[in-house]
């Protein structure tokens, strides 16, 4: 897994007090075996519900940056809250979760306070919509869901192994992070001119 290889590279490599160098490569040939290395857990199959958690960690990072790629440059507060998004969610919950360690912190109250700024500006849905309308939007409605499955993969992981190495506080933050996502999609949304679908009480079939 390229996110866990990268990550330990530049882990060891800062742990020695070393500088980034150009020598590193996306394989190491040790997981070819179905194992792979997490520092918090030793080597695991890669089955094993915290590679899952780790690995969908991945996907929900690299589709937040996909809904920033695809975002206007005209609406640069929302980039913004995206490429922080990103980077709060690999490195304080990634981190954590890959060491144990719970070093950087962040109170979900900062994330509530984004969001909070988000919604004083931008009229809330009345009802449930159907995610999408700029595609920028829409994939920051996808980036949301995943991060809700990251959710549901650590509170089962903690289940499993206990809150040591899912504490209260990454579960808060993951929880917040997907709220944010939401909101984000409908700045984009109010950003680019387009307007949210309702999902009405009745379905009426398209004219065809």
């Amino acid at each position: 897994m390229v996110f866990i290889s990268l990550f330990l590279f530049i882990y060891s490599i800062q742990s020695l007090g070393h500088t980034m160098t150009n020598f590193w490569v996306p394989y190491t040939r040790r997981g070819d075996k179905g194992v792979t290395y997490i520092p918090s857990y030793g080597r695991i199959p890669k089955h094993h519900p915290l590679v899952e958690v780790v690995g969908t960690l991945d996907e929900a990072a690299s589709s937040i940056m996909l809904a920033y790629s695809l975002t206007p440059v005209k609406c640069s507060k929302e980039r913004e809250i995206l490429e922080w998004s990103a980077r709060v969610l690999m490195r304080i919950i990634g981190i954590a979760i890959l060491t144990g360690e719970y070093r950087e912190r962040l109170d979900p109250m900062e994330i509530e306070r984004v969001i909070n700024s988000i919604t004083s500006r931008v009229e809330m849905p009345r009802g449930f919509i159907l995610p999408g309308g700029h595609p920028a939007s829409a994939s920051a409605h996808l980036a949301r869901t995943i991060i809700r499955r990251l959710e549901r993969r650590m509170s089962s992981l903690r289940e499993l192994v206990g809150e040591k190495t899912i504490p209260d506080e990454l579960l808060a933050l993951t929880n917040r992070l997907s709220d944010l996502l939401y909101v984000v999609a409908l700045s984009i949304n109010k950003c680019t001119g387009f307007h949210e679908k309702i999902l009405e009480k009745s379905i009426t079939p398209p004219s065809v």
